[in-house]
């Protein structure tokens, strides 16, 4: 079946999301371990309050409303679901909050080492 340049664009955005959000998370951990601790409580700050507004964090927001994601699908189901990989969203749910809570003990480790 050929591809035709509407479905070569959806896969593009598609690619495009997903690396975004994994670029993201890096940068993060980024600026968890390389940036004075204020940075990561204002990544944090701006992250938590857009998943409170919103549902979701915004990466995410946009795979479902692009039509990539299913509803209340997180990033990292949806990335696993793309490989071919089956697993439990609430075992993907529990990932995407241990990611957040490495980075936050990173910051705060930054912050506790800066005091003393």
């Amino acid at each position: 079946m050929p591809t035709t340049p509407r479905s070569t664009k959806r896969q593009l955005i598609d690619l495009s999301i997903l690396l975004f959000h994994v670029g993201f998370i890096v940068f993060s951990f980024a600026v968890a371990m390389l940036l004075p601790f204020y940075f990561g409580f204002l990544l944090i700050a701006l992250h938590y309050t857009h998943e409170k507004l919103h549902g979701d964090c915004i990466l995410s927001t946009w795979q479902r409303d692009y039509g990539f994601a299913r509803e209340k699908e997180d990033f990292f189901h949806y990335l696993f679901r793309r490989l071919g990989i089956d697993v439990d969203p609430k075992v993907t749910f529990k990932f995407h909050h241990l990611i957040k809570t490495l980075i936050l003990i990173l910051i705060l480790i930054d912050l506790f080492t800066r005091i003393v």
